[in-house]
């Protein structure tokens, strides 16, 4: 989302009773392990069917935005208290 030189655009799948903005929480927060795009791709074919996009509304997006500092702010948190932990253990 960072080379759009006029805008970007993000298309959301959601399904099983989540809401986009339950989809894109879990995308921004998540821990992405590095895996080839072939076979991630492989992994999703026939588990789901395309939709029709949905737009998120500007105070969902708020929200996300809101959350995703807060998830941040708690795994800074939990990265500096494992770091002293590991200084006094020194």
């Amino acid at each position: 989302m960072t080379r759009g030189r006029d805008s970007n655009h993000a298309f959301v799948v959601a399904e099983d009773n989540r809401t986009a903005l339950d989809v894109l929480t879990r995308a921004v927060t998540r821990d992405w392990i590095d895996q080839p795009a072939v076979t991630r791709q492989e992994q999703l074919n026939g588990h789901r069917e395309l939709a029709t996009p949905s737009r998120v509304s500007n105070d969902d997006f708020a929200q996300l935005i809101r959350r995703t500092e807060e998830l941040i702010a708690e795994r800074r948190a939990r990265s500096r208290k494992r770091e002293r932990g590991i200084a006094i253990g020194l």
